[in-house]
């Protein structure tokens, strides 16, 4: 059963999908419109449809799912039947994730140094960095997270 979910999306099926990275980088979780759990997606690994910290989420158009791993720098990108598509290398998007106009997208790189923004193209390269020229965030009690939501 997933805990702490760092990220969630909905299809328009009704099926939710959720991260749970800090709980140990567990693979993407799948959920129909009750709440019932499906199964977990792909395996643990480096190859297609494998996963090492899968963590930003995003559907596009047709039920696509995007699944951003963080230590892996890569967006794996599924069919609605969870077949791979295909596989971005370089995309360190960690959080949260929209869709950019030019078919990339706009990502919470996660790093504590440089912009905390960018605009990826569909092939991984960044287009644009943007965001506070100090992008560190503190919460109230001193801990620091990088957390920005789109």
């Amino acid at each position: 059963m997933a805990s702490l979910p760092t990220n969630v999306v909905r299809d328009s099926r009704g099926r939710f999908y959720a991260t749970t990275p800090d709980q140990g980088g567990d693979l993407p979780f799948v959920y129909d419109a009750d709440g019932t759990f499906l199964q977990q997606l792909g395996r643990v690994g480096e190859g297609p449809g494998e996963y090492r910290a899968p963590q930003a989420l995003l559907i596009t158009g047709g039920d696509t799912l995007h699944i951003f791993d963080k230590r892996l720098a890569r967006v794996v990108v599924l069919s609605p039947s969870w077949e791979v598509v295909r596989t971005v290398n370089g995309v360190a998007a960690h959080y949260d994730v929209l869709p950019a106009s030019n078919g990339g997208y706009v990502v919470n790189n996660g790093s504590p140094r440089g912009y905390p923004l960018r605009r990826i193209d569909t092939e991984g390269q960044i287009v644009v960095s943007y965001g506070a020229d100090e992008p560190e965030y503190r919460l109230a009690d001193g801990s620091w997270r990088n957390w920005r939501h789109l």
